[in-house]
């Protein structure tokens, strides 16, 4: 959708490009605003960033920030009454994602999304759908809230193509 996000040496995260779903997370009042990089409020000390229709970022604390697309509650956190009466819903306000570990690694994979837990366990959230992740135990199609990965063995590191998690 013609969007990018980094991290500066500072830990501070910015954003530029499309605004498309709000995932800019930033004040925008005219398109072409969107294209200068400017800083997303409120998140800082950040060390990862995944996107890819919604908006992971993990901090130095281990902790899991997320914004933007949000069709399978890939997002990981319940909405307000108000959020839920607009659909689709797509927050464009960074939200610690709750119930988590202490992480180490981030993939936001289309319409799910995935942490991995210092101790080597998986966690998933959002949706999925045949010969993914979520068959695993059971074919269950949306985790929410964060849900342990059962089944697996412990892992190392994470990474994603095209929504594809290895």
């Amino acid at each position: 959708s013609g969007f990018s996000v980094g991290i500066k040496k500072d830990g501070t995260v910015w954003t530029w490009g499309s605004n498309y779903k709000g995932i800019s997370a930033r004040p925008i009042s005219k398109p072409e605003e969107g294209y200068e990089p400017g800083q997303v409020p409120g998140l800082k000390d950040a060390v990862s960033v995944s996107a890819s229709g919604s908006v992971l970022v993990l901090t130095q604390d281990g902790a899991v920030w997320s914004w933007g697309g949000n069709n399978h509650n890939q997002l990981g956190y319940e909405l307000n009454e108000k959020e839920n009466y607009a659909y689709p819903v797509h927050p464009s306000t960074p939200r610690k994602v709750l119930g988590l570990p202490k992480v180490i690694d981030i993939v936001s994979a289309g319409e799910m999304s995935v942490a991995l837990a210092e101790n080597g366990v998986l966690w998933a959230w959002g949706g999925g759908g045949k010969n993914t992740l979520f068959d695993i135990d059971g074919g269950v199609k949306d985790y929410r809230p964060p849900t342990p990965i059962k089944g697996l063995p412990l892992i190392k590191k994470i990474s994603s193509s095209a929504g594809v998690i290895a």
